[in-house]
């Protein structure tokens, strides 16, 4: 019989039953746990970076660097390989020594380790104006000479156009021409361990393939929590919060961006959107953002506020007018405890309570919402009473450390009724109140609505 016998014949339930009594169930799975383990091993040498060693080791390494003449041993040379931020203390006067010293007593088990320096402070060392670029260098050079006989090491070097300084750019469009699912697949692309997409590599990776996206995608969450990077966070939040502003059919995903951004990079007012980037249009780009994002959030506690706590048509159309215009820069609720538990029960408020919340010691069925417009903390209390107007100061935040608050402490009772140019203020909702609060803002704010 044929070999083309035995395939055309070959019954797959068959052979399993034979190959139980040729080889004992024992060894089978002596196999199966030793294959495991072997798959644990390699994951483990090309995932991980090894431990890093003491302080006193650093030290020494650093001395003999600041000495002429020095003989490194090959553990020394490792350690540089792999922390050369550290033992170079960042300046690039170190940076040239260690990568001359690699050059000079170079394996090729330094590649690996100088792949994961690269990879890991990608968006750093790839800058040609950055202390460690000589590094880089070193890892192209090696990379294209490289004559081993290490799988990944022969992959990476077939595909070294990946590690270019457009290298992330290329492997996104590569996805994205592929059809890919997701920019989780550059994994499989560059035969990295899942560990590596923390690294800053893939920043570009990510901003590549979700470039010009319109509509959320649905692992948009679970990329960017993967990716642990807040920069990258940012940027490709902003990219969507800046299409759906200015395309009004996407504005239906409002509430969704607004809850990507409040938990995965926090209120726009409480400075955790601050960028790092060296780029000013990213910078600029992220600015953007945070404006539109706070303003959408601050339209939505005025909906809430005054539909469910103030209970006033009047007063939401008046203050809506404000919020839509993009005057109100910050918002707060002042209540106590039992408010903020009915608060907690509105969906989209629920994430920025923290923020937006300060809880009085003193229990009482009335609030206040505080709006932040031009320098002024203008106050709306849930009775009908009158609205309060004080110039920014630490009144409302002292709350939040009080030992003993009340709405009453939002108040100053010896206050006039008027509204004047730059002092305290109160002004009733009697009349034409919003008529005179309109005059207030043209005549001393500047702003007309």
């Amino acid at each position: 019989m044929s070999m083309m016998d035995v395939l055309n014949n070959f019954d797959k339930a068959s052979f399993t039953r034979m190959a139980k009594f040729s080889v004992p169930n024992s060894i089978g799975r002596s196999i199966e746990k030793n294959i495991k383990t072997l798959v644990e091993i390699s994951e483990s040498l090309w995932g991980k970076a090894e431990a890093k060693p003491s302080e006193d080791v650093i030290v020494a390494i650093r001395k003999k660097l600041s000495e002429e003449n020095s003989v490194f041993s090959y553990k020394e040379c490792r350690v540089m390989s792999l922390y050369p931020k550290d033992v170079s203390e960042d300046a690039q006067s170190n940076y040239i020594k260690i990568a001359g010293i690699l050059e000079k007593n170079w394996t090729n088990t330094f590649l690996r380790r100088l792949l994961h320096f690269v990879v890991v402070n990608w968006n750093e060392t790839t800058a040609r104006s950055d202390k460690s670029y000589c590094l880089y260098e070193l890892f192209l050079k090696k990379i294209e000479t490289y004559n081993g006989n290490i799988e990944k090491l022969i992959y990476w070097k077939e595909k070294r156009e990946f590690f270019s300084e457009e290298g992330p750019l290329k492997i996104g469009q590569l996805l994205r021409e592929q059809n890919q699912d997701s920019p989780l697949a550059a994994i499989d692309q560059l035969k990295f361990p899942e560990s590596y997409f923390t690294a800053s590599y893939f920043r570009d990776v990510i901003r590549c393939f979700y470039y010009g996206i319109n509509e959320i995608p649905k692992d948009l969450e679970t990329v960017l929590k993967r990716h642990e990077d807040s920069e990258t966070t940012k940027i490709v939040l902003s990219d969507l919060i800046i299409r759906t502003r200015d395309n009004a059919q996407l504005l239906y995903q409002k509430k969704s961006l607004q809850y990507l951004a409040l938990n995965l990079v926090g209120h726009p007012k409480s400075g955790s959107w601050i960028s790092c980037s060296r780029d000013s249009k990213i910078r600029d780009k992220i600015k953007d953002a945070v404006k539109i994002i706070n303003q959408w959030l601050v339209e939505v506690y005025v909906e809430e506020i005054f539909t469910n706590f103030i209970c006033d048509p009047a007063r939401k159309k008046y203050w809506m007018k404000y919020a839509k215009a993009g005057y109100i820069e910050d918002v707060k609720v002042v209540g106590c405890r039992e408010i903020g538990n009915r608060l907690r029960y509105y969906e989209s408020l629920r994430d920025s309570l923290e923020y937006c919340y300060i809880q009085t010691t003193k229990s009482e069925n009335q609030c206040a919402f505080v709006m932040n417009i031009q320098g002024f903390n203008i106050i709306e209390f849930s009775e009908s009473g009158a609205i309060y107007i004080y110039p920014n100061n630490t009144r409302i935040e002292r709350l939040r450390y009080s030992t003993y608050s009340q709405l009453r402490d939002l108040k100053t009772s010896n206050i006039p009724y008027g509204l004047h140019s730059a002092g305290i203020s109160r002004w009733p909702h009697r009349g034409f109140w919003e008529w005179d609060m309109d005059n207030w803002f043209r005549k001393y704010r500047g702003i007309n609505v």
